[in-house]
C-alpha cells in the first residue's frame, strides 16, 4: 500500500481536525505534501469531508464494536476506523475487502499488528 494514498491523506486530515485544525487547510496542506493526482485529491477531499461530515453516526455505529469504549481508542486508530466506516456505509463502489486491507496495512504499519489486528476486528463486525 503507498503511504501517500487518498485514504491515508484522508485519515490525517480527519485525526487532526479532530485534534482541533480546520479541515480547509489541513486538507490543503496535506494534499500538497502527498502530490497526488487530481483524481486522487477529489477522493481525499471526499473521504475527509463526508467523514467529517457524518463523524457522530460514524462513531455510534463503531462504537458497539470496541470493548473497552470508544473514548479508550488511539485517536489516530479511531481517525482510520472513522474513514473505512465512511466507505462502507457511504460509497458503494469501494470493494469492502479493499478498504478493511487498506485501513488494516495503513493501521499496522503506524502502530503495529496487534493494532492492526484490531483494526481488522473491528470493520469485519
Amino acid at each position: 500500500m503507498s503511504a501517500e494514498s487518498a485514504r491515508t491523506v484522508a485519515t490525517r486530515v480527519v485525526h487532526r481536525v479532530r485534534g482541533g485544525a480546520y479541515a480547509s487547510a489541513t486538507l490543503d496542506g496535506e494534499l500538497r505534501r502527498a502530490g497526488l493526482e487530481r483524481r486522487d485529491a477529489a477522493l481525499a477531499a471526499q473521504l475527509s469531508y463526508g467523514t467529517l461530515r457524518v463523524l457522530d453516526r460514524l462513531d455510534q455505529a463503531i462504537a458497539p464494536h470496541v470493548r473497552r469504549g470508544i473514548a479508550d481508542v488511539d485517536p489516530f486508530v479511531l481517525a482510520v476506523l472513522e474513514v473505512a466506516a465512511y466507505q462502507l456505509f457511504h460509497l458503494s463502489r469501494v470493494p469492502v475487502y479493499a478498504l478493511v486491507d487498506e485501513a488494516v496495512g495503513y493501521a499496522r504499519a503506524e502502530r503495529g499488528p496487534r493494532v492492526g489486528g484490531f483494526v481488522n476486528a473491528v470493520l469485519r463486525k
